[in-house]
């Protein structure tokens, strides 16, 4: 059997198609939800930092819509929506090759933490060094928004390791994408699916909500030291002090309710994207 002949034998088994269209599923709804929700991720980050002093999300996204239009709360966004269409769908990419090498037979709650852990894995992985990119767009408005400027300008530094700041307290995000992903495959697990069932959407957008807030909640502060550590990287513990110093506990907290503003809509119809593209591939290519 020739090279092509393998090739089309691979590509024409079911579970190739059904892996196929998880992780194109992923790239779509990704990148789809953060081009959309881009402006609250931006004011999560600016609270973060302390660049945007009102904790109220009108008020705020109004003072930096003043600043400079739709440009300025997309600043940095561009990193953003590339990496986490990238991080989405390296993370469906392990988590669907991991649980088709386990076996449908053995998905059981362990599998769909494991899958889960890995899953984070390559989702983390992907995304910090975009992250670390936006963040310093952001803060340092030198580089016009581009990519490319903030990238090169790292590289004739010989900062190439900065791209990955943060990126050890950001391991908590395994921590979260566990236990979002785990309540999630349990809610859904309520029902027998039936994609033409009425509300079923809706109960996904629900679930998706539902997961992200009980996953985000356990782990907030990791976000706040993450973004922290990209705008000026140091020692994480130092980091730790340093903050409960200056302002105790809830220096862990800063923007905990935009956050919570931003992440549970785009979160909730990310899984209703993810469920209503997998069902339309299905439905066209199987």
């Amino acid at each position: 059997m020739n090279t092509s002949q393998c090739v089309k034998e691979i590509l024409s088994q079911e579970e190739f198609m059904t892996i196929a269209i998880n992780i194109i599923t992923g790239l779509l709804a990704g990148g789809f939800v953060v081009l959309i929700f881009y402006p609250l991720e931006y004011l999560e980050t600016s609270m973060h930092l302390r660049l945007v002093e009102t904790r109220n999300i009108i008020l705020g996204l109004k003072q930096e819509y003043s600043k400079g239009g739709m440009n300025q709360l997309y600043l940095g966004g561009n990193a953003s929506i590339l990496g986490h269409t990238i991080a989405w769908g390296f993370f469906f990419l392990i988590f669907e090759i991991t649980s088709f090498y386990i076996g449908p037979e053995k998905f059981d709650r362990q599998t769909v933490m494991l899958c889960s852990f890995l899953g984070s894995s390559g989702y983390i992985t992907m995304i910090t060094p975009f992250t670390t990119l936006k963040t310093k767009l952001i803060v340092e408005k030198r580089y016009e928004n581009s990519i490319m400027n903030a990238l090169d300008d790292i590289i004739n530094k010989q900062c190439v390791p900065k791209l990955y700041s943060g990126f050890s307290i950001s391991l908590f995000y395994l921590l979260e994408g566990m236990i979002q992903f785990f309540v999630y495959q349990e809610l859904r697990g309520l029902v027998e699916v039936d994609q033409n069932m009425s509300g079923i959407y809706l109960y996904f957008l629900i679930c998706g909500i539902f997961s992200k807030f009980i996953g985000m909640s356990c782990t907030y502060p990791y976000r706040v030291l993450q973004t922290i550590l990209q705008a000026k990287p140091g020692k994480v513990f130092v980091s730790i002090l340093e903050m409960y110093k200056n302002e105790g506990i809830q220096a862990f907290y800063r923007g905990y309710w935009i956050s919570l503003m931003r992440n549970l809509p785009p979160s909730g119809f990310l899984f209703m994207l993810l469920e209503a593209f997998r069902s339309y591939f299905h439905h066209i290519l199987c």
